[in-house]
Protein backbone atom coordinates (compact mmCIF):
# COMPACT_ATOMS: atom_id res chain seq x y z
CA UNK A 1 0.00 0.00 0.00
CA UNK A 2 0.96 4.05 -0.38
CA UNK A 3 1.43 3.83 3.48
CA UNK A 4 4.20 1.35 3.39
CA UNK A 5 6.26 3.59 0.84
CA UNK A 6 9.27 4.85 3.61
CA UNK A 7 9.26 8.80 2.90
CA UNK A 8 11.01 9.18 6.34
CA UNK A 9 13.91 7.18 5.42
CA UNK A 10 14.52 9.94 2.49
CA UNK A 11 14.96 12.67 4.45
CA UNK A 12 18.17 12.57 6.04
CA UNK A 13 19.27 14.48 9.24
CA UNK A 14 21.24 18.21 8.60
CA UNK A 15 21.48 21.65 8.61
CA UNK A 16 18.16 22.89 7.96
CA UNK A 17 15.50 22.11 10.65
CA UNK A 18 12.09 21.85 10.60
CA UNK A 19 9.79 20.86 13.44
CA UNK A 20 7.21 19.77 11.26
CA UNK A 21 6.19 19.25 7.13
CA UNK A 22 2.25 18.48 6.98
CA UNK A 23 0.55 17.91 3.46
CA UNK A 24 -0.75 14.64 0.93
CA UNK A 25 2.36 13.09 0.44
CA UNK A 26 2.21 10.80 -3.26
CA UNK A 27 -1.47 11.99 -3.59
CA UNK A 28 -3.44 9.36 -1.01
CA UNK A 29 -1.01 9.55 1.77
CA UNK A 30 -0.67 11.95 4.20
CA UNK A 31 0.98 12.53 7.73
CA UNK A 32 3.62 14.20 9.49
CA UNK A 33 7.40 14.55 8.43
CA UNK A 34 9.49 15.31 11.25
CA UNK A 35 13.70 15.58 11.39
CA UNK A 36 16.24 17.74 10.01
CA UNK A 37 16.52 18.10 6.55
CA UNK A 38 19.57 19.18 4.65
CA UNK A 39 20.04 19.70 0.52
CA UNK A 40 22.11 22.36 -1.52
CA UNK A 41 19.02 24.65 -2.10
CA UNK A 42 19.84 24.57 -5.61
CA UNK A 43 16.10 24.55 -7.20
CA UNK A 44 14.55 26.60 -4.48
CA UNK A 45 12.88 29.62 -6.20
CA UNK A 46 10.30 32.18 -5.43
CA UNK A 47 10.97 32.38 -1.44
CA UNK A 48 8.99 34.90 -0.28
CA UNK A 49 11.15 37.62 1.77
CA UNK A 50 8.98 37.96 4.59
CA UNK A 51 10.55 34.06 5.05
CA UNK A 52 14.19 35.13 5.25
CA UNK A 53 14.94 35.68 8.83
CA UNK A 54 17.85 35.58 10.93
CA UNK A 55 21.53 37.02 10.29
CA UNK A 56 24.23 35.93 7.65
CA UNK A 57 28.06 35.35 8.85
CA UNK A 58 30.32 38.16 7.68
CA UNK A 59 32.19 34.78 6.32
CA UNK A 60 29.53 33.97 4.39
CA UNK A 61 29.24 37.26 2.34
CA UNK A 62 32.01 38.23 -0.62
CA UNK A 63 33.45 41.68 -0.46
CA UNK A 64 32.49 41.97 -4.28
CA UNK A 65 29.10 40.69 -3.49
CA UNK A 66 28.40 44.02 -1.45
CA UNK A 67 31.10 46.65 -3.57
CA UNK A 68 29.03 45.59 -6.66
CA UNK A 69 26.00 47.60 -5.47
CA UNK A 70 28.61 50.37 -4.37
CA UNK A 71 29.02 53.86 -6.57
CA UNK A 72 33.09 54.44 -6.16
CA UNK A 73 33.28 57.64 -3.86
CA UNK A 74 36.40 59.86 -4.89
CA UNK A 75 37.40 62.13 -2.51
CA UNK A 76 40.14 64.28 -4.69
CA UNK A 77 37.22 67.17 -5.51
CA UNK A 78 37.07 67.82 -1.82
CA UNK A 79 40.83 67.30 -1.20
CA UNK A 80 41.55 69.86 -3.78
CA UNK A 81 38.83 72.49 -2.75
CA UNK A 82 40.46 72.11 0.92
CA UNK A 83 43.79 72.96 -0.36
CA UNK A 84 42.94 75.64 -2.57
CA UNK A 85 41.20 77.33 0.31
CA UNK A 86 43.90 76.81 3.08
CA UNK A 87 46.47 78.48 -0.25
CA UNK A 88 43.40 81.77 -0.16
CA UNK A 89 43.68 82.19 3.45
CA UNK A 90 47.27 81.66 3.78
CA UNK A 91 47.99 84.20 0.70
CA UNK A 92 45.15 87.06 2.05
CA UNK A 93 46.58 86.60 6.03
CA UNK A 94 50.43 86.87 4.68
CA UNK A 95 51.18 84.01 6.57
CA UNK A 96 54.25 81.96 7.40
CA UNK A 97 54.71 78.18 5.83
CA UNK A 98 52.42 76.27 8.11
CA UNK A 99 51.16 72.86 8.82
CA UNK A 100 47.87 70.69 10.74
CA UNK A 101 48.41 66.80 10.78
CA UNK A 102 47.23 66.43 7.31
CA UNK A 103 48.05 69.63 4.89
CA UNK A 104 51.03 71.84 4.69
CA UNK A 105 51.07 75.15 2.86
CA UNK A 106 53.39 77.82 2.05
CA UNK A 107 52.71 81.20 0.53
CA UNK A 108 56.69 82.34 0.39
CA UNK A 109 56.22 85.20 2.37
CA UNK A 110 59.95 84.79 3.84
CA UNK A 111 62.12 81.98 3.17
CA UNK A 112 61.53 80.26 6.56
CA UNK A 113 59.72 76.93 4.92
CA UNK A 114 62.86 76.37 2.39
CA UNK A 115 65.83 75.09 3.12
CA UNK A 116 67.72 75.43 -0.28
CA UNK A 117 67.92 77.26 -3.30
CA UNK A 118 69.82 76.22 -6.55
CA UNK A 119 70.03 79.40 -9.14
CA UNK A 120 66.83 80.64 -8.06
CA UNK A 121 65.36 82.23 -5.19
CA UNK A 122 62.50 84.16 -3.49
CA UNK A 123 61.49 87.66 -4.57
CA UNK A 124 60.62 89.84 -1.90
CA UNK A 125 58.30 92.11 -3.43
CA UNK A 126 56.40 89.65 -5.44
CA UNK A 127 56.57 87.09 -2.93
CA UNK A 128 57.50 83.72 -4.92
CA UNK A 129 60.34 81.73 -6.16
CA UNK A 130 61.52 81.28 -9.46
CA UNK A 131 64.38 81.11 -11.29
CA UNK A 132 64.27 84.54 -11.91
CA UNK A 133 64.52 86.69 -8.80
CA UNK A 134 66.11 89.04 -6.74
CA UNK A 135 69.41 88.27 -5.09
CA UNK A 136 69.78 89.21 -1.87
CA UNK A 137 73.36 90.64 -0.23
CA UNK A 138 72.68 91.07 3.35
CA UNK A 139 74.84 93.81 4.91
CA UNK A 140 76.60 93.19 8.04
CA UNK A 141 77.69 97.48 8.81
CA UNK A 142 76.39 98.76 12.18
CA UNK A 143 75.96 102.35 13.43
CA UNK A 144 78.36 104.66 13.10
CA UNK A 145 78.51 108.55 14.32
CA UNK A 146 76.54 109.70 17.48
CA UNK A 147 77.60 112.41 19.72
CA UNK A 148 80.52 114.46 17.66
CA UNK A 149 81.72 111.72 15.87
CA UNK A 150 82.16 111.32 12.07
CA UNK A 151 80.70 109.02 9.99
CA UNK A 152 82.51 106.44 9.58
CA UNK A 153 83.53 106.39 14.01
CA UNK A 154 81.63 103.37 15.42
CA UNK A 155 79.20 104.04 17.14
CA UNK A 156 79.48 104.82 21.34
CA UNK A 157 77.37 101.85 23.42
CA UNK A 158 76.45 100.32 20.13
CA UNK A 159 75.92 96.52 21.02
CA UNK A 160 75.31 93.33 18.61
CA UNK A 161 71.86 92.67 17.36
CA UNK A 162 70.51 90.23 14.80
CA UNK A 163 67.93 91.71 12.85
CA UNK A 164 64.66 90.74 11.36
CA UNK A 165 66.44 89.35 8.39
CA UNK A 166 68.94 87.11 10.66
CA UNK A 167 72.01 88.82 10.29
CA UNK A 168 73.87 89.60 13.43
CA UNK A 169 75.34 92.69 13.40
CA UNK A 170 77.96 93.40 16.38
CA UNK A 171 77.14 97.62 16.36
CA UNK A 172 72.91 96.84 15.77
CA UNK A 173 72.02 98.42 18.37
CA UNK A 174 71.65 101.15 21.39
CA UNK A 175 69.45 100.11 23.60
CA UNK A 176 68.37 102.39 26.87
CA UNK A 177 68.30 106.24 27.36
CA UNK A 178 71.23 106.50 29.40
CA UNK A 179 73.08 105.55 25.76
CA UNK A 180 72.03 108.66 23.80
CA UNK A 181 74.02 111.43 25.49
CA UNK A 182 73.21 114.86 24.33
CA UNK A 183 71.14 114.91 20.77
CA UNK A 184 72.99 112.09 17.95
CA UNK A 185 73.17 111.61 14.71
CA UNK A 186 73.92 108.06 13.59
CA UNK A 187 74.51 106.59 9.76
CA UNK A 188 74.49 102.83 8.74
CA UNK A 189 77.93 102.37 8.31
CA UNK A 190 77.82 101.64 4.35
CA UNK A 191 78.03 104.05 0.99
CA UNK A 192 75.30 102.56 -1.37
CA UNK A 193 76.34 102.65 -4.98
CA UNK A 194 74.88 104.47 -7.70
CA UNK A 195 73.04 101.59 -9.42
CA UNK A 196 71.95 99.89 -5.73
CA UNK A 197 68.99 98.69 -5.10
CA UNK A 198 68.24 98.30 -1.58
CA UNK A 199 66.17 97.90 1.31
CA UNK A 200 67.15 99.10 4.71
CA UNK A 201 64.66 99.39 8.07
CA UNK A 202 65.28 101.21 11.29
CA UNK A 203 63.45 100.94 14.43
CA UNK A 204 63.18 103.20 16.62
CA UNK A 205 61.31 104.03 20.28
CA UNK A 206 61.13 107.18 21.32
CA UNK A 207 59.83 111.19 21.01
CA UNK A 208 61.70 113.60 19.25
CA UNK A 209 63.40 111.42 16.53
CA UNK A 210 64.90 112.16 13.11
CA UNK A 211 66.10 110.96 9.71
CA UNK A 212 68.20 111.87 7.02
CA UNK A 213 70.10 110.99 4.02
CA UNK A 214 73.50 112.34 2.07
CA UNK A 215 73.99 111.56 -1.76
CA UNK A 216 75.90 112.49 -4.51
CA UNK A 217 80.04 111.35 -5.00
CA UNK A 218 80.39 110.15 -1.77
CA UNK A 219 83.97 108.29 -2.40
CA UNK A 220 84.21 105.45 -0.83
CA UNK A 221 85.81 106.79 3.11
CA UNK A 222 83.25 106.74 5.32
CA UNK A 223 84.79 109.07 8.04
CA UNK A 224 85.29 111.94 4.81
CA UNK A 225 81.72 112.12 4.50
CA UNK A 226 81.01 114.52 7.96
CA UNK A 227 81.33 115.05 11.38
CA UNK A 228 78.27 115.47 13.83
CA UNK A 229 77.44 118.05 15.73
CA UNK A 230 76.02 117.08 19.16
CA UNK A 231 72.22 117.70 17.94
CA UNK A 232 70.18 115.38 15.55
CA UNK A 233 70.08 115.39 12.22
CA UNK A 234 67.61 118.25 10.95
CA UNK A 235 66.84 120.28 8.04
CA UNK A 236 70.27 121.15 6.54
CA UNK A 237 73.53 120.18 6.65
CA UNK A 238 74.68 122.99 8.66
CA UNK A 239 72.57 122.25 11.23
CA UNK A 240 73.82 118.79 11.55
CA UNK A 241 77.45 118.70 10.97
CA UNK A 242 80.52 120.56 12.24
CA UNK A 243 82.29 119.45 8.87
CA UNK A 244 80.26 118.22 5.88
CA UNK A 245 81.99 117.37 2.28
CA UNK A 246 81.89 119.40 -0.90
CA UNK A 247 79.30 118.25 -3.45
CA UNK A 248 77.13 116.05 -1.70
CA UNK A 249 73.01 116.75 -0.97
CA UNK A 250 72.07 116.63 2.45
CA UNK A 251 67.97 115.96 3.15
CA UNK A 252 66.69 115.87 6.79
CA UNK A 253 62.87 115.54 8.74
CA UNK A 254 63.35 116.50 12.27
CA UNK A 255 61.38 115.65 14.30
CA UNK A 256 60.25 112.84 12.65
CA UNK A 257 58.28 111.62 11.18
CA UNK A 258 55.87 114.01 9.53
CA UNK A 259 57.32 117.48 11.01
CA UNK A 260 55.47 117.10 14.75
CA UNK A 261 57.06 115.53 17.46
CA UNK A 262 55.55 111.53 17.58
CA UNK A 263 56.27 109.68 20.77
CA UNK A 264 56.47 105.90 20.59
CA UNK A 265 57.83 103.36 18.07
CA UNK A 266 58.61 103.59 14.59
CA UNK A 267 59.47 101.93 11.88
CA UNK A 268 61.34 103.02 9.26
CA UNK A 269 62.06 101.29 5.55
CA UNK A 270 64.47 103.28 3.56
CA UNK A 271 64.10 101.40 -0.20
CA UNK A 272 65.40 102.11 -4.05
CA UNK A 273 64.55 100.13 -6.62
CA UNK A 274 65.56 100.82 -10.07
CA UNK A 275 66.47 104.37 -9.10
CA UNK A 276 63.48 105.00 -7.46
CA UNK A 277 64.06 105.90 -4.13
CA UNK A 278 61.15 106.69 -0.98
CA UNK A 279 60.94 106.47 3.04
CA UNK A 280 58.28 104.67 4.28
CA UNK A 281 56.97 104.32 7.53
CA UNK A 282 54.36 103.15 10.34
CA UNK A 283 54.21 104.03 13.54
CA UNK A 284 52.71 102.54 17.16
CA UNK A 285 52.52 104.39 20.55
CA UNK A 286 52.99 101.37 22.11
CA UNK A 287 56.15 99.49 21.67
CA UNK A 288 55.56 96.43 19.30
CA UNK A 289 58.14 93.73 18.05
CA UNK A 290 59.33 93.90 14.34
CA UNK A 291 57.75 90.88 12.67
CA UNK A 292 56.18 89.49 9.82
CA UNK A 293 52.84 91.52 10.30
CA UNK A 294 54.67 94.70 10.94
CA UNK A 295 57.29 94.25 7.72
CA UNK A 296 54.23 93.49 5.79
CA UNK A 297 51.94 96.34 7.09
CA UNK A 298 55.55 98.09 6.37
CA UNK A 299 56.16 97.04 2.90
CA UNK A 300 52.67 98.00 1.70
CA UNK A 301 52.32 101.82 3.67
CA UNK A 302 50.96 104.45 2.09
CA UNK A 303 52.74 106.69 5.07
CA UNK A 304 55.80 108.18 3.06
CA UNK A 305 58.43 110.89 4.18
CA UNK A 306 58.26 113.84 2.57
CA UNK A 307 59.41 116.97 4.23
CA UNK A 308 62.70 119.18 3.74
CA UNK A 309 63.60 117.97 0.41
CA UNK A 310 62.92 114.20 1.15
CA UNK A 311 60.06 113.66 -1.46
CA UNK A 312 57.84 111.43 -1.64
CA UNK A 313 59.38 109.44 -4.07
CA UNK A 314 61.84 110.36 -6.16
CA UNK A 315 64.35 109.61 -9.22
CA UNK A 316 67.88 109.03 -7.14
CA UNK A 317 70.52 107.26 -9.07
CA UNK A 318 73.68 108.86 -6.92
CA UNK A 319 75.96 107.50 -3.78
CA UNK A 320 73.64 107.24 -0.85
CA UNK A 321 74.77 107.53 3.23
CA UNK A 322 71.30 106.89 5.48
CA UNK A 323 71.20 108.58 8.67
CA UNK A 324 68.44 108.50 11.78
CA UNK A 325 69.39 110.48 14.79
CA UNK A 326 67.06 111.66 18.07
CA UNK A 327 66.62 114.61 20.71
CA UNK A 328 64.30 113.35 23.12
CA UNK A 329 63.65 110.01 25.72
CA UNK A 330 64.92 107.33 23.31
CA UNK A 331 64.66 103.61 24.49
CA UNK A 332 65.99 101.94 21.19
CA UNK A 333 67.44 102.12 17.46
CA UNK A 334 68.00 99.24 15.88
CA UNK A 335 68.96 97.87 12.27
CA UNK A 336 66.55 95.24 11.36
CA UNK A 337 67.25 94.63 7.90
CA UNK A 338 69.99 96.29 5.74
CA UNK A 339 70.84 94.81 2.18
CA UNK A 340 71.00 95.27 -2.27
CA UNK A 341 69.37 93.19 -4.41
CA UNK A 342 69.15 92.92 -7.90
CA UNK A 343 67.30 90.68 -10.49
CA UNK A 344 68.97 87.56 -11.40
CA UNK A 345 67.80 85.45 -14.58
CA UNK A 346 68.58 81.52 -14.75
CA UNK A 347 67.85 79.48 -17.04
CA UNK A 348 66.64 76.44 -14.50
CA UNK A 349 66.63 76.25 -11.00
CA UNK A 350 65.00 74.33 -8.15
CA UNK A 351 63.96 74.96 -4.44
CA UNK A 352 63.62 72.38 -1.66
CA UNK A 353 61.83 72.69 1.08
CA UNK A 354 62.75 72.08 4.90
CA UNK A 355 61.68 69.06 6.28
CA UNK A 356 57.85 68.64 7.36
CA UNK A 357 56.83 66.50 10.35
CA UNK A 358 53.99 63.99 9.77
CA UNK A 359 52.02 62.85 12.42
CA UNK A 360 52.43 58.92 11.01
CA UNK A 361 54.02 57.37 8.47
CA UNK A 362 53.14 58.42 5.07
CA UNK A 363 52.87 56.41 1.63
CA UNK A 364 50.95 58.72 -0.45
CA UNK A 365 51.24 62.72 -0.76
CA UNK A 366 49.33 65.14 -3.10
CA UNK A 367 50.22 68.88 -3.69
CA UNK A 368 48.29 72.12 -5.40
CA UNK A 369 50.80 74.60 -6.67
CA UNK A 370 50.24 77.84 -8.01
CA UNK A 371 52.45 79.11 -10.49
CA UNK A 372 52.66 82.39 -12.88
CA UNK A 373 54.44 82.56 -16.62
CA UNK A 374 57.17 84.86 -16.61
CA UNK A 375 58.04 84.10 -20.40
CA UNK A 376 56.30 82.09 -22.82
CA UNK A 377 54.24 79.32 -21.23
CA UNK A 378 55.28 76.60 -18.88
CA UNK A 379 54.13 73.18 -19.87
CA UNK A 380 53.77 71.15 -16.71
CA UNK A 381 55.67 68.47 -16.07
CA UNK A 382 58.13 69.66 -18.44
CA UNK A 383 59.28 73.02 -17.63
CA UNK A 384 57.68 72.94 -14.06
CA UNK A 385 58.36 69.54 -12.32
CA UNK A 386 57.58 68.85 -8.80
CA UNK A 387 58.68 66.08 -6.80
CA UNK A 388 57.84 64.95 -3.09
CA UNK A 389 59.82 62.83 -0.59
CA UNK A 390 58.77 60.94 2.82
CA UNK A 391 62.13 59.93 3.71
CA UNK A 392 63.77 63.50 4.14
CA UNK A 393 64.72 63.91 0.33
CA UNK A 394 66.43 60.81 0.24
CA UNK A 395 63.98 59.79 -2.66
CA UNK A 396 62.06 61.44 -4.24
CA UNK A 397 59.05 60.99 -6.90
CA UNK A 398 57.84 62.98 -9.43
CA UNK A 399 54.31 63.73 -9.18
CA UNK A 400 52.15 64.12 -12.60
CA UNK A 401 50.98 67.51 -12.44
CA UNK A 402 47.54 68.32 -14.16
CA UNK A 403 45.90 71.94 -15.16
CA UNK A 404 43.19 73.21 -12.49
CA UNK A 405 40.92 76.60 -13.19
CA UNK A 406 42.87 79.72 -12.37
CA UNK A 407 43.68 80.68 -8.69
CA UNK A 408 43.45 84.64 -9.41
CA UNK A 409 44.10 86.22 -12.28
CA UNK A 410 46.89 85.32 -14.33
CA UNK A 411 48.13 82.63 -11.88
CA UNK A 412 47.75 79.48 -12.92
CA UNK A 413 47.23 75.96 -10.86
CA UNK A 414 47.90 72.80 -10.73
CA UNK A 415 47.57 69.26 -8.75
CA UNK A 416 48.27 65.95 -8.42
CA UNK A 417 46.35 63.62 -6.24
CA UNK A 418 47.26 60.27 -4.62
CA UNK A 419 50.73 59.93 -5.47
CA UNK A 420 52.38 56.76 -4.16
CA UNK A 421 55.19 57.80 -2.82
CA UNK A 422 58.58 55.13 -3.53
CA UNK A 423 59.92 55.47 0.22
CA UNK A 424 57.40 55.76 2.97
CA UNK A 425 58.33 58.12 6.11
CA UNK A 426 57.37 60.35 8.06
CA UNK A 427 59.57 62.86 7.41
CA UNK A 428 57.98 65.22 4.37
CA UNK A 429 59.77 67.48 1.92
CA UNK A 430 58.97 68.70 -1.65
Amino acid sequence: TKADIPIVNNITAGVVTATKFVGPIEGNVTGDVTGDITGSGANLTSIPAAQLTGTIADARVSASSVTQHVTPFNDDAITNDISILALKVSALENSTASNTNSTYVDTFQDSAGISNFTTSGRDSSGEYVGSVYNAVTNISAGWKGGGNNNTGTDAPNATSYTGYDGVTRSKGQIVGNSNFPNYNGFNLGHIFGASDNFEVIFNQRGSYQAIARVYGNLGSTLSSIGTYKSEPPQGSSGQTFSSFMGGATYNGVYPAPAGSNYDGTIFYRYYRENNSFKIQYTQSASDVAFDLTAITALRASSDLITGNGVGSVQTRNEQMLLIMGEAGTTSHLKIEMANTFAETTSATGSVTSVTINAPSTISKMGVVVTYVDHAGTATLNTDLKLFLSANNGSNFTQVTLAALPLFATGVKMAKANDVTISNTGTQLKW
